[in-house]
């Protein structure tokens, strides 16, 4: 059976919470090539909702507040990342 896309970002959303869960578990060792792992899994997958998803649920009435919800969270995201890079260093 072919995958749709709910079920390609419904696996990609299990990954980035797996990485999440080990940076929170685990301690200094390894956080740099878990974070680049981190930021190379969610960021393809914040562009392809962004460019994809939302655009569609912006045009159903029904769907338009989450997908406007949704484009704040990816923002919000997209700003913590940007210094996360430099806790790693941080002890």
């Amino acid at each position: 059976m072919a995958q749709t896309i709910v079920d390609t970002l419904m696996q990609e959303h299990k990954v980035v919470l797996s990485i999440l869960s080990e940076l929170a578990n685990k301690g200094v060792s390894g956080r740099e090539q878990k974070y680049s792992s981190l930021k190379e899994n969610l960021m393809p997958h914040v562009i392809g909702e962004e460019q994809v998803l939302y655009p569609r649920l912006k045009e159903v009435t029904e769907t338009r507040d989450i997908a406007f919800e949704a484009i704040e969270e990816h923002g919000a995201v997209k700003t913590l990342l940007k210094p996360a890079r430099w806790c790693i260093y941080v002890r």
